[in-house]
């Protein structure tokens, strides 16, 4: 049976969110495979899967092509992906771009995806997705429906991650910039998580571009975890190429439900964080 799937979203776009997936990717493929959970039922330990894919010409060459190169994943490229486009910006316009000039890409389906998805996440004991942009990014749109007084007919990655949750459970990573910024940008990340029904006690946050001498982003992280009482799992600093995940955090990733002594413990501000100036 495989483990529940890992999405990875961003608070945005330019977070640096293929990045950490394929860090994630690899961590999770040399802990799985060292186990004999994957090798024992005869299935990859770790496979990717992103919906649609934009900005490359082939697939070697995109975030997917990527991913499984760095992450050492043994997949076929043809299957990390359903849809992929040429022109660099969001799925639901690099495909309406490519009719408009004339071509003929498949026109995207749900249908497509999941059954794509699915064949992935059953060769494997655990596959990781990457969201486009952030939870609300559209992956495909009728451009017939747009317009004033109108709802628009849009399917974003939000829509996908439900479907998902209904099918088989989600884990959710969040990734945001560790910059001046990121709290407000991961609180409205997760907010909007809350809104659309998620549950919040299977989401965490990873921070990319971290510098652990800045009392600044120290700061960020326990600020984070403090207003959304969501864990930092994971940091990740400039150059990293390898992500140490913590026993409470494969614990938590690849288990379909935690004790409080191992959730409380994929806190960073549990762990003796600095994070608040001291007194002079």
């Amino acid at each position: 049976m495989p483990f529940e799937p890992i999405f990875v979203t961003g608070t945005g776009t330019d977070v640096g969110k293929t990045y950490v997936t394929a860090l994630l990717c690899r961590a999770l493929q040399a802990q799985l495979s060292a186990g004999e959970s994957a090798q024992s039922a005869g299935q990859a330990a770790v496979r990717y899967y992103k919906a649609a894919i934009s900005g490359a010409d082939s697939i070697a060459d995109s975030d997917a092509g990527w991913v499984i190169k760095m992450a050492g994943l043994h997949q076929d490229l043809r299957t990390a992906t359903t849809y992929l486009y040429r022109e660099p910006v969001s799925p639901h316009l690099a495909y309406c771009n490519e009719v408009a000039a004339g071509k003929t890409p498949p026109e995207p389906k749900l249908s497509q995806v999941l059954t794509d998805f699915t064949a992935v996440h059953d060769s494997c004991a655990l596959t990781v997705l990457e969201g486009s942009g952030g939870i609300y990014c559209p992956l495909w749109c009728q451009p017939e429906s747009l317009g004033m007084g109108r709802a628009a007919s849009c399917y974003t990655i939000c829509d996908l991650m439900r479907e998902l949750v209904g099918r088989c459970g989600l884990k959710v990573m969040v990734v945001a910039d560790a910059q001046l910024g990121c709290i407000n940008d991961v609180l409205t990340t997760v907010q909007s998580l809350k809104y659309e029904g998620f549950d919040l006690s299977r989401v965490a946050i990873i921070l990319n571009h971290y510098e652990p001498s800045s009392l600044m982003q120290r700061n960020n992280v326990g600020m984070i975890e403090s207003l959304t009482q969501l864990p930092v799992i994971a940091t990740v600093q400039a150059g990293q190429t390898r992500l140490e995940l913590s026993t409470a955090a494969l614990q938590f990733l690849t288990a379909d439900s935690v004790s409080k002594e191992v959730y409380r413990a994929l806190f960073q501000i549990n762990q003796g964080l600095s994070w608040w100036p001291e007194q002079q």
